[in-house]
């Protein structure tokens, strides 16, 4: 079984992905022909524990990336949550079983940024024996790509037909 993944580098890439790069054992670790590396990746809670290790099964967050190639020393894990910190460790494997596990590393993905929301209702209020009147209502509403709310303004306009 081959020894420790050497010199893991991590870099979020983007909101949802991450990218993984390693070095081979050293040759003298070897102990056969490498197969392949798998990437263990896990969501760390609030506090920074594992977020598997916390629920006390296998969290929707955490998962393995198989690189299926024993020459091959990157690759990008996507599918993840944004502005979020996972713990990530590298695995190689010969066809006799898994090596020793690289360092585990953090790293955090980057945020998703902001988007604003609007709607625009319109209102039509007929009144007897005056003239209608047209209400417009709009609304904008600022939130995080996590749901956090952080600004609303709603505007009433009024309009007369005039005849």
């Amino acid at each position: 079984m081959p020894g420790e993944v050497r010199r893991l580098r991590l870099e979020a890439v983007n909101s949802t992905a991450i990218s993984v790069q390693w070095q081979p054992p050293l040759d003298r670790d070897l102990n056969g022909v490498i197969r392949g590396y798998q990437i263990h990746y896990t969501r760390t809670t609030q506090d920074g524990e594992d977020d598997a290790a916390v629920n006390g099964t296998v969290s929707s967050h955490s998962g393995i990336s198989d690189t299926m190639n024993g020459t091959v020393h990157e690759t990008v894990v996507a599918e993840l949550q944004p502005e979020t910190e996972y713990r990530v460790y590298v695995v190689g494997y010969t066809r006799r079983g898994d090596g020793r596990p690289s360092r585990v590393k953090r790293v955090r993905t980057k945020g998703a940024g902001w988007f604003l929301k609007i709607f625009i209702g319109m209102y039509v209020h007929p009144v007897p024996k005056k003239r209608p009147t047209l209400s417009f209502a709009v609304t904008l509403t600022c939130l995080h790509q996590n749901g956090q709310h952080l600004a609303h303004k709603r505007k009433k306009l009024r309009a007369t037909k005039r005849t």
